[in-house]
């Protein structure tokens, strides 16, 4: 036998044999698979109450030979049917109306343009000229000719890939392998024939035929052409099958179109306008809260003492006249007021007045305002008599800032009612909606699916877009942040912390940097009180006051362990007896109970700042809430005391972050919220009138967003309790994401989103820009690096930026032993590479959708191709962009982020499920968010770009930039586990669409996870799905306990027993770890798994030479034993016998059973 395995010829023309005589068996009468197969099929006996005609064009199309393909017969058996002409027809129409029939000619129909752009421009020309000769009008012309040549590309590329499909179904069926040349000779005769056929009717159309007569010159053209390709004269039965297809064409299409607005349950006509006054009271309302902010932003500055500063506070108007201001001052708060030409002539915006009058001239343009309107209003900004005409270079600066007021909230008004009836226009249910019943699934929807009335989904408009100003807010401070700091010591950064607060002189570079630190803390201030939140006073050694995170959590437990006892502890405006009680019961535990570092605190407080134990603790417990779980932080508010030197963070870097994230958070928020939410809580109380299910769940998005939840004791775990969530989580990204190869695949993503839906050249072109240390930047600033991958995966805030080199990580995880496990995450996670490759993905996803967005708007105003426009417009919508304007770079960067933070499945808690976001539930989906989200993000892309608008490019992407990317990643991963433990990794051989499907396993559904899945089955992936990360190792623990039992058992305690125990647990620490750690396994043990790992492959290389894949078979085997020579696959293993063996046990089993259920009926 040794001699037979060292022969290769011989191994190949053994295992022929085996294949031959496999195909004799079926064709003598032997029993054999088919035999044992059911003697119907599935649709036989369901579906067989069918009229043939039907049955016939099931058969027939792409659908019925898949399913063909699948059982090895025809689905309906209809060997004795005889149609007529009209049952020929009609099985041809029924045959297109097929599900992947549909699915094929849905995805591939709309999808041109690309390849044959210019071709069609030339004959839009021409035809063009010739309908315009003809007397058409120009308008009727251009409607025409863009739809003539949409429908002949759409004809020709959604044919020409039925054909190809169909014919490489036809040669498997038969047989023969697929020949690829047959599959693209196919195609190429399909799309001819598409396009001419659709070519005709679009001429039929022009010039005015009926439906009929389009339908019989489609038709007869169908039916001349199409034998014709084939080199033969035309037959009757052609012209039937011509006829019946072309119809079949026509009413797919059009049932398509129907069927796709009905079941995403599109508003028609009459219904929008009835949603019109509603849209016009919530855009006003929106719109006069925004306002409501802003107008307390207007400052005016004295034209001769600049330390002079009001605010407007209200206007007196008489007889349509402004007569008097009534003003406050900005420092002080006195009040006071003046005639309107005294306030004009003494004060003055600080604001660009070129500026001014460019803004307004375009508001005034785009405001659609009328000559008259627009100069009645003129005249009321400036006093002006009836019939005054007034110019916008005759008004000084205020009277441009009270003339702003009105245009500017028309303009917003009309914006915003647009866009919210476009939001009524939405999809109102998802497929899975339509076919399960609503309490099944509505837990699983995403946030914003959950928004089903108008109100709804205004509130998740205003939370999206408040967190993309939130983000881009955020990143321009923190990149002038990071270039002054992130290179420091830390001895460094205290130091420019203590400057700041005039602690300590610096000289040369510190000292520059700390003074650009100062101008970026006033240039903060600033923009809080210019968007209208009401800042404290200014102090020019301002330094914010944070106490430590470590420290922090500790204070907070023991806050929060003392409220457990006493509730009123949370309570405001107690009585004064009360309170005594309480400052005495306080004194008492935090002598008694309290850890050292609260005890110092409250004591400090106590005897530095004279206050009581009761005050004390007051002070701290809201200290504490403003710094870890309000949204709104301290800009509002003047320092009232003190806090220890030894708690609080006296880095520059870390403190500087964590107030950006707070401003950028709280100024966002009241710019469209108001300054206490008062917005959002107002649409939450009308949303429950209506239906109070949906109102609740609105309410916890809005927790979610603005952090609320976090300090909801009823969904938070104890102090104790969410530290041991937070380690737990931390320890799992540790060792499946970071001591796995989870790195590797990462390295991948970009080929299953940002290239999928952007394009390989415009990816291209994104990366290489990055070369660019300013264009690095410059992609920062756009919020698309805002979180990290901690963040992404856990659904956290961690506040670990994404750009520490690995020694810093280290540093801060062998310094910080008491926030260990997530500093210890964060270190291995930075040096495995994975939140490097993540950054990069993130940076080249918002580098590729600026090139993406600027050409889908060009498309959008320049193409001829209606479809084209379309698609581009359905892009730039998404993005929250209108083609018919220009581009500005505030929307192109709030593109970026969104593109970015789809594609790169970045924390978002409007994609996820409400429950995904609920903290008592994050350790129990760790790592699910990320499966959940990738195929979510999939759904809708292939919703959008295949179902909608016919963009066939998308999914090929997919199947060839996963394909490709998942034969690397096998092939990378396998290098790196050999490298790091010496152990092989056996690849099944595979090919066709089994291939396709695996390598996109490797980076599709679970993307960068896809080394925590290494299930070999459909059970075992299904348990992966629903079965926490927690409860699984809980289990591998078990098992290995059990294991170690039973090894002491057997073999007493000693180094046997433990070495045969540790390969049930080795999986918890992760794919590397666990892999070292199998190697500890004893030598029979290492064998006996070598043994069960051929086992299960011989049955695969079984059921593989049954099929006839004798070449994968030989290649599977020269690898397995290659890699593990010490239990090689020989012919004992694989023979005809086993075989034969294999296919009666395999068969006879289903035979019997079902033989015996046949008999029980």
């Amino acid at each position: 036998m040794s001699e037979f395995l060292n022969q290769d010829d011989s191994f190949n023309r053994s295992l022929s044999l085996v294949q031959s005589r496999l195909k004799e068996l079926r064709s003598t009468g032997t029993p054999n698979p088919q035999e044992y197969q059911r003697s119907d099929s599935f649709e036989s006996n369901v579906l067989g109450w069918l009229p043939d005609f039907v049955k016939q064009g099931y058969n027939e199309s792409v659908t019925g030979m898949a399913r063909e393909l699948a059982i090895g017969s025809k689905p309906f058996d209809i060997d004795n049917y005889n149609p007529s002409i009209l049952q020929d027809i009609g099985s041809s129409m029924v045959s297109l109306f097929m599900p992947a029939d549909l699915v094929l000619m849905a995805g591939t129909g709309g999808a041109a343009g690309l390849a044959l752009k210019s071709a069609t421009k030339r004959a839009g020309r021409m035809a063009t000229k010739q309908l315009m000769r003809s007397g058409v009008s120009k308008k009727a012309t251009r409607a025409i000719v863009n739809g003539g040549v949409e429908r002949v590309v759409s004809g020709a590329t959604g044919f020409g890939a039925y054909s190809g499909v169909a014919n490489a179904l036809s040669q498997q069926i038969e047989g023969s392998g697929v020949d690829y040349r047959d599959v693209l000779t196919e195609s190429a005769k399909g799309a001819l024939l598409g396009a001419v056929t659709s070519g005709i009717g679009v001429r039929a159309g022009m010039k005015g035929s009926s439906q009929a007569a389009r339908v019989l010159q489609e038709g007869t053209a169908f039916g001349v052409i199409s034998p014709a390709l084939e080199g033969r004269i035309p037959t009757p039965q052609d012209f039937v099958y011509s006829i019946g297809t072309v119809m079949g064409l026509r009413g797919a299409h059009t049932g398509l179109h129907l069927a796709n607005r009905k079941l995403q349950g599109k508003i028609s006509e009459k219904q929008r306008k009835e949603l019109e006054p509603l849209a016009q009271r919530l855009a006003t309302e929106q719109v006069q809260s925004e306002i409501k902010i802003e107008s307390t932003s207007n400052l005016y500055k004295n034209k001769t003492n600049s330390s002079d500063v009001v605010k407007i506070a209200s206007a007196t108007i008489d007889k349509n006249k402004i007569k008097r201001f009534n003003l406050v001052d900005n420092k002080t708060g006195k009040k006071s007021s003046l005639q309107e030409d005294v306030f004009r002539k003494k004060y003055t915006t600080a604001a660009d007045r070129d500026f001014l009058l460019e803004k307004y001239r375009l508001y005034e343009i785009e405001s659609g305002y009328t000559d008259s309107q627009i100069q009645s209003n003129r005249r009321f900004a400036t006093n002006k008599k009836m019939g005054e005409r007034v110019k916008l270079d005759d008004m000084d600066n205020v009277q441009l800032t009270e003339y702003s007021k009105q245009i500017t909230a028309d303009y917003r008004i009309r914006e915003y009612k647009k866009r919210y009836l476009d939001l009524a226009d939405l999809p109102q249910r998802g497929f899975l909606e339509h076919v399960l019943p609503r309490p099944m699934i509505e837990f699983l929807l995403p946030a914003r699916s959950r928004a089903k009335q108008l109100t709804s989904r205004t509130l998740i408009d205003n939370i999206e877009k408040a967190d993309i100003a939130t983000k881009l807010t955020f990143e321009k401070y923190q990149v002038r942040v990071d270039k002054q700091l992130s290179k420091l010591s830390e001895t460094q950064l205290k130091q420019i912390s203590n400057a700041l607060e005039g602690k300590e002189k610096l000289s040369g570079d510190l000292s520059l940097k700390t003074r650009e630190i100062r101008n970026i803390f006033d240039d903060m201030y600033e923009y809080a009180r210019g968007k209208g939140i009401k800042v404290a006073d200014y102090r020019a050694d301002y330094f914010p006051q944070m106490i430590r995170r470590d420290i922090a959590d500790i204070i907070n437990n023991d806050i929060m362990s003392l409220v457990g006892k006493r509730a009123a502890l949370l309570e405001v405006g107690l009585p004064e007896k009360s309170v005594s009680q309480l400052n005495k019961f306080i004194q008492r535990k935090v002598e008694s109970e309290f850890s050292r570092e609260s005890k110092n605190t409250i004591r400090y407080l106590v005897n530095k700042e004279g206050m009581t134990y009761y005050d004390a603790f007051k002070k701290l417990q809201n200290e504490l809430f403003t710094q870890q779980l309000s949204p709104y932080g301290n800009l509002e508010k003047s320092r009232k005391f003190k806090l220890p030197e030894e708690i609080l963070e006296r880095d520059a870097l870390k403190v500087l972050t964590s107030y950006n994230m707070k401003l950028a958070r709280r100024v966002e928020i009241a710019s469209r919220f108001g300054l206490k939410g008062e917005r959002a809580e107002a649409l939450v109380a009308e949303i429950a009138q209506k239906n109070p299910a949906e109102a609740r769940a609105m309410n916890t998005v809005w927790s979610q967003f603005t952090g609320f939840i976090e300090s909801d004791p009823y969904k938070n775990y104890s102090p104790t309790g969410k530290r041991l969530a937070e380690n737990i989580m931390a320890f799992e990204m540790s060792t499946k994401i970071a001591l796995g190869t989870a790195t590797i695949p990462n390295l991948s993503q970009f080929t299953i989103s940002t290239a999928m839906e952007a394009g390989y050249l415009r990816t291209l072109r994104g990366a290489i820009r990055l070369g660019s240390k300013a264009n690095r930047k410059k992609l920062e600033a756009t919020g698309s690096t805002y979180h990290n991958s901690l963040d992404i995966l856990l659904g956290t805030d961690l506040n670990l930026r994404s750009r520490e080199g690995i020694k810093k990580s280290i540093k801060q995880a062998v310094k910080n032993p008491k926030n260990s496990l997530l500093n210890i995450s964060n270190a291995l996670a930075t040096i495995s590479g994975f939140k490097g490759v993540n950054y990069a993905n993130n940076l080249v996803a918002a580098s590729t959708a600026e090139i993406f967005i600027r050409d889908l708007h060009k498309i959008a105003n320049s193409s001829a191709i209606k479809a084209r426009r379309n698609w581009a417009n359905r892009n730039l919508k998404r993005f929250g962009i209108d083609s018919s304007k220009k581009l500005s770079q505030e929307g192109l960067s709030s593109g970026m982020y969104k593109f970015a933070k789809e594609t790169q499945l970045q924390k978002d808690i409007l994609s996820d499920p409400i429950f995904f976001n609920n903290p008592m539930w994050r350790p129990w989906i760790i790592f699910k968010r990320f499966g959940y989200k990738q195929a979510n993000y999939l759904a809708r892309t292939l919703d959008r770009e295949v179902a909608q608008s016919g963009n066939v490019m998308v999914p090929l992407r997919l199947i060839v930039g996963g394909t490709l990317g998942g034969w690397g990643v096998e092939k990378l991963r396998s290098a790196y586990i050999k490298g790091l433990t010496g152990e092989e990794t056996f690849i099944e051989s595979q090919e066709g669409l089994d291939f396709v499907k695996d390598k996109l396993k490797s980076v599709g559904t679970f993307g960068v996870l896809g080394d925590i899945l290494e299930a070999e089955d459909l059970v075992s992936s299904l348990k992966f799905t629903i079965t926490p990360v927690i409860l699984s190792d809980l289990e591998k623990v078990t098992d290995g306990l059990v294991a170690l039992q039973k090894n002491v058992e057997t073999f007493g305690f000693g180094e046997i027993a433990l070495r045969r125990s540790l390969k049930p647990i080795a999986p918890v620490f992760g794919t590397i770890p666990s892999r070292a750690i199998s190697g500890l396994q004893t030598p029979k043990q290492k064998l006996e798994g070598l043994k069960q790992r051929k086992s299960k492959l011989k049955i695969k290389l079984l059921d593989k030479l049954i099929k006839g894949d004798t070449d994968l078979v030989i290649k599977d085997i020269k690898q397995w034993n290659s890699k593990f020579p010490e239990v090689p696959i020989t012919g004992y293993d694989i023979n005809f016998q086993a075989a034969y063996e294999r296919i009666i046990r395999k068969n006879s089993r289903v035979a019997e059973e079902e033989a015996m259920l046949r008999a029980e009926r």
